[in-house]
C-alpha cells in the first residue's frame, strides 16, 4: 500500500477499485468530489471470473480486467473508450444469411464469453479451406476485423480474413479459453470472416467485430454504436 506520508501529503486520491458486475468506484479516497461520468449507451467488459458483461448500463463507469483471453487475470482499473461502431450483422449468431458459408455449417449451440449457453457459433468446416465472410460495401479505410475465437476439435490451420488479406490464428487460439484475434486491412468492399482449412475442424466464435481503427475495442454485441466514456472531477475553485 501507499505509505502514510504519501496519504499525508495528497490532496487526491482516486483508487478505482472494483464494485462488482462491471462497475469501477469512482469516489475519491481523499479529495473533492463527486465524480461526473457519462456514456449514452451499454458497454462491455471482463469481469474478475474472466466471463465478460456485455451490457453494463449507460451512465456506468467500467471496471476492466487485463487480458485478451477469458482467463482469470488482474485488475486494470478504470476502463475508458472512445465511441465505435459495430459494421458487422449478427456479430454472435453465425447461422444468419448475412454469413455467406462456403462447405461450413453453423450452429448457435456453443456458451459464449458472457458464460450465457447458446449465445455464440461453433463452426465446422465440412471441406477443405471452408469459409464463412461478411460483406461491408464501402469504400476502404482502415478496419479491424476482430472474434473471440476458442478450438474445439482438429488442429489444422485456421485464418482470420478481410479481403485477400490473411491472418494466421492456429498458433494464438487453444480449447480451454476464448482468444481476442484481430486483423487491420485497408480493404474496398471488405469481405471479412474466417476460413478453417482442414475438413471436420470446429471453432467457437462469439462478438465478430468489424469497426473503423487500427485495432479491436471492446466487444459491441449487436450493429450500431457505443459511445464514448467520459469521468470528470470538479476541483473546487
Amino acid at each position: 500500500g501507499l505509505g502514510g506520508g504519501v496519504l499525508n501529503s495528497a490532496q487526491f486520491i482516486l483508487p478505482l477499485g472494483d464494485l462488482g458486475a462491471g462497475a469501477v468506484n469512482t469516489n475519491p479516497q481523499m479529495g473533492v468530489g463527486p465524480a461526473t461520468f457519462t456514456r449514452a449507451t451499454a458497454a462491455a467488459t471482463k469481469l474478475s471470473t474472466g466471463l465478460w458483461k456485455l451490457d453494463v448500463a449507460s451512465g456506468t463507469a467500467r471496471s476492466s480486467y487485463i487480458g485478451l483471453t477469458t482467463a482469470v487475470s488482474a485488475y486494470g482499473g478504470y476502463l475508458a473508450e472512445g465511441a465505435a461502431t459495430q459494421l458487422a450483422l449478427n456479430p454472435r449468431d453465425m447461422t444468419q444469411a448475412a454469413w455467406v458459408k462456403v462447405t461450413m455449417t453453423t450452429a448457435q449451440t456453443s456458451t459464449g464469453i458472457d458464460g450465457v449457453a447458446n449465445s455464440c457459433t461453433r463452426l465446422t468446416a465440412a471441406g477443405a479451406a471452408s469459409t464463412i465472410l461478411q460483406t461491408l460495401v464501402a469504400a476502404g479505410s482502415s478496419r479491424t476485423y476482430s472474434c473471440w475465437m476458442r478450438r474445439v476439435t482438429g488442429t489444422g490451420t485456421i485464418l482470420i480474413q478481410q479481403g485477400a488479406t490473411t491472418l494466421d490464428v492456429t498458433a494464438l487460439i487453444n480449447s480451454a479459453t476464448f482468444t481476442l484475434v484481430q486483423l487491420n486491412a485497408n480493404v474496398l468492399n471488405s469481405a471479412f470472416g474466417i476460413t478453417i482449412n482442414t475438413n471436420g475442424d470446429a471453432v467457437d466464435v462469439d462478438c465478430n467485430q468489424f469497426e473503423a481503427g487500427a485495432f479491436a475495442t471492446t466487444p459491441i454485441p449487436s450493429a450500431g454504436v457505443r459511445n464514448g466514456d467520459m469521468l470528470t472531477f470538479q476541483f473546487s475553485g
